[in-house]
């Protein structure tokens, strides 16, 4: 005879709960995460002038991210010897990944899965149409901007101010910011410089052209 394995809930405090007290408490959970980081997101925008044009509002915002996120990248390891993404407790003992679009605003630290969709939110503050890319890239590793290590999955953002869209990628700006170059190296670069100067490749280039999506 078959016997159904109950399945136990935790609340934040490592406590056994019931569902519904592990459902309530998670929603609260959700509930906060959007509260802290639309606080700090508040605090990015209340810091840009308004008597600038959008460009200088985006790179005032675009700075703010580099200057104040650590570009996360490393990884726990598992028993049997896989990788898992990092986590940071931010409420009692839930966690939150290195992934997570809040961890760059709540933790000050996280990678492109999350930093892009902070920007994202930054352009709808702004009123700033923008899309989201996703691509390969090679890290930058190195004071002379050599590109070594396998080729690993990265996202960054598109914004478009005056008709055409411009690639900007916060993540890469803290890369150049670390090996004391240009932070804004990555910022507001149409899609032809962008080729020539930027490790990214394999994403898609219909949004600069009237190429088609492949």
């Amino acid at each position: 005879m078959w016997k159904i394995k109950r399945t136990i809930y935790y609340n934040s405090m490592g406590e056994i709960v019931t569902e519904e007290e592990f459902e309530k408490e998670k929603s609260e959970f959700q509930n906060y995460l959007e509260k802290e980081y639309n606080k700090k997101l508040n605090v990015i925008i209340d810091s840009i002038p308004k008597n600038i044009s959008k460009e200088e509002q985006l790179k005032t915002a675009y700075l703010w991210l580099v200057n104040n996120v650590k570009f996360d990248s490393s990884h726990e390891y598992n028993s049997d010897g896989t990788a898992s993404a990092v986590y940071y407790a931010v409420y009692n003992n839930w966690k939150i990944s290195n992934g997570d679009k809040y961890a760059p605003l709540l933790v000050g630290k996280g990678i492109c899965a999350g930093i892009a969709p902070v920007m994202n939110d930054i352009c709808k503050k702004l009123n700033i149409e923008y899309q989201q890319l996703f691509g390969n890239t090679r890290e930058i590793v190195d004071n002379d901007g050599n590109q070594i290590g396998a080729c690993v999955a990265h996202t960054w953002n598109a914004v478009n101010l005056d008709g055409t869209y411009k690639h900007l990628d916060v993540v890469y700006g803290i890369y150049s910011k670390n090996e004391g170059k240009d932070p804004l190296k990555y910022f507001m670069i149409d899609d032809e410089s962008f080729k020539k100067m930027a490790p990214h490749h394999n994403y898609d280039e219909s949004i600069f052209s009237n190429k088609k999506s492949r």
